[in-house]
C-alpha cells in the first residue's frame, strides 16, 4: 500500500502542476506523508528519501499555487 501512496503522490504532484490545481498538490502531499509513515516505521531508507523528494516537490508546487 505504501508504495501506491508513493507513486500517487508523484502523479497527483505531476497533475497538479499541469493543470496548476492545489486541491491536486494537497492530495499528493497526504499520500506522500501517508507513505513515509510507513516507510519510516519500517527503517526503508531507500524509500523514505525518494518519498521525502516527492513530498518536497508537492509542497513546493503548493507553495507555487497559493
Amino acid at each position: 500500500m505504501q508504495l501506491t501512496e508513493d507513486s500517487l503522490c508523484d502523479v497527483l504532484t505531476d497533475l497538479g502542476a499541469a493543470r496548476k490545481d492545489k486541491a491536486l498538490a494537497e492530495e499528493a502531499i497526504a499520500a506522500c506523508q501517508e507513505a513515509l509513515v510507513i516507510f519510516r516505521d519500517r527503517k526503508m531508507d531507500d524509500l523514505t528519501a525518494g518519498s521525502e523528494k516527492n513530498l518536497a516537490e508537492a509542497q513546493a508546487l503548493l507553495a507555487d499555487l497559493n
